[in-house]
């Protein structure tokens, strides 16, 4: 039960609130790059905001405030290049595997909020893991 309490539920519960950070910040970010966006600039605005608030929403799910500065900033750092790193593979992977008629763009941003969440929580749930199970911090 020890290592259940200890070290598999703190992992399972950060998990999910970076997810759920994850796909907030998503929403929040699209919204924002959408509503400040000039047309021409639209997709590039959108996705950097859209990506770099769910880098920053998943990342934080997996942050300790009892940890030092150095390791909060590198989960949020961590989290921010995940992001871009699978919004890039989700964007590319979405435009091709997803054809909706009718509506251009929505399979590329479904792909970008996608990958930009899964990607965003990779690095931090490796840092985070290392923290939980070697020094077991909460």
């Amino acid at each position: 039960m020890y290592l259940v309490t200890n070290y598999i539920l703190p992992v399972f519960i950060r998990l999910w609130l970076g997810l759920f950070f994850g796909f907030i910040g998503a929403g929040i970010g699209y919204l924002m790059g959408a509503l400040m966006a000039p047309t021409s600039l639209f997709f590039v605005v959108t996705m950097t905001s859209t990506v770099f608030t769910c880098g920053l929403g998943s990342a934080l799910g997996w942050v300790s405030f009892t940890s030092s500065k150095t390791s909060v900033a590198l989960i949020l750092i961590s989290g921010v290049i995940g992001a871009f790193i699978g919004a890039g593979l989700g964007w590319v992977i979405g435009k091709d595997v997803y054809i909706m008629g009718g509506m251009p763009g929505i399979a590329e941003l479904s792909g970008i909020i996608k990958g930009a969440t899964v990607g965003g929580n990779v690095p931090p749930i490796i840092i985070g893991s290392i923290r939980i199970f070697k020094r077991g911090e909460l």
